[in-house]
């Protein structure tokens, strides 16, 4: 057993032992588990005192380990595994998943057969009053350096971290060959990773003084957005993504920033469709990489199509939906205890 492991026993051990002395006070009612580490706790924690839980399961995690070639490789410890996370839907007052997707695959019995409990579908939200359209009182907040370097530009912004759910060197060609059909477009990277950028930049032959690479915490996240035009998110597909949405949809949508799009589940697909502000890719084909990197080079602005996805978006993606669909969800949970 790795030290790592040992750590994530003792910190799970800790925690259930926490929730249950609160549990034995009668001062909670209800306790609320954010992905699969969490509910290792809240389960131990039912199955000794009978407090319910809310499964906010997050993702499908334990497929993303196996896609990804971690942690189940041995069938014995994937059985064990599956029983485990058949537990926490099946003891679970009701169930958050970020797509319908998940949400059916719980009804319908991927982890046996369903009790009837609630099962809400709540997405990875924005805060649509923070992400506003061509916000230029928030841009001015942006370092004056890389406002100058966006100034009257079209702007493609990358943002996050480089791994394995995104095709980074398909991601690049896109870019690169809409670089090459107009010369207003500029190409902002906000990354933790800025050295791992550059040299992907540097290996590909992008002209340095096309592209600005930075790094900016989150909470400045609605002011850089308001430079941004376009976001390229080329995503795997496979089994586990079937849980998934990218974090950062609902905030292009938000600000107005026009995704050019491939991959991850029809769902997510099927939003940027239907927002109509973006562009899908059909796959990554060379034939398909052109159409997108001429959408990037062609498409002017026109807010009336970004008001128009903003709309059509708020009402899945905000955070004020979002709230709205847990309390609704915490409120029929403890009716009904």
């Amino acid at each position: 057993v790795s030290g790592t492991t040992k750590a994530a026993g003792s910190n799970v051990g800790r925690a259930t032992a926490e929730v249950t002395k609160l549990a034995a006070t009668g001062q909670i009612s209800l306790v609320h588990a954010r992905a699969y580490h969490a509910a290792l706790v809240t389960s131990a924690a039912h199955y000794t005192t009978r407090i319910p839980y809310l499964f906010d399961a997050r993702s499908y995690w334990i497929d993303e380990r196996i896609t990804d070639g971690r942690w189940f490789g041995r069938r014995d410890v994937r059985t064990v595994a599956r029983a485990i996370e058949r537990r926490f839907f099946r003891d679970a007052a009701g169930v958050v998943t970020l797509t319908g997707i998940q949400a059916n695959d719980v009804r319908t019995g991927k982890f046996g057969p369903w009790t009837g409990a609630p099962v809400v579908n709540i997405p990875t939200c924005a805060d649509y009053d923070e992400f506003r359209l061509r916000d230029a009182e928030a841009a001015e907040r942006v370092p004056s350096a890389i406002r100058e370097k966006t100034r009257g530009k079209r702007v493609i912004g990358l943002v996050g971290s480089l791994n394995k759910s995104y095709y980074a060197g398909e991601t690049l060609e896109v870019v690169k060959r809409a670089l090459a059909k107009a010369d207003d477009l500029h190409v902002l990277v906000l990354s933790d990773q800025q050295d791992e950028w550059r040299k992907l930049f540097d290996a590909r032959g992008f002209d340095p003084s096309r592209v600005t690479i930075g790094v900016a915490p989150h909470s400045a996240m609605p002011a850089y957005m308001a430079l941004v035009d376009f976001s390229v998110l080329l995503l795997v597909v496979n089994d586990a993504k079937r849980a998934s949405v990218p974090t950062k949809l609902a905030e292009l949508f938000a600000s107005g920033v026009r995704p050019v799009y491939f991959g991850c589940n029809d769902e997510v697909t099927g939003w940027v469709a239907k927002a109509g502000s973006g562009h899908v890719l059909a796959s990554l084909e060379d034939a398909e990489l052109e159409r997108a990197a001429t959408f990037l080079a062609e498409t002017k602005r026109d807010d009336a199509v970004l008001a128009r996805a903003r709309e059509l978006t708020e009402g899945h993606f905000s955070l004020r939906t979002g709230l709205d669909r847990y309390a609704e969800l915490v409120r029929e949970i403890t009716a009904s205890r």
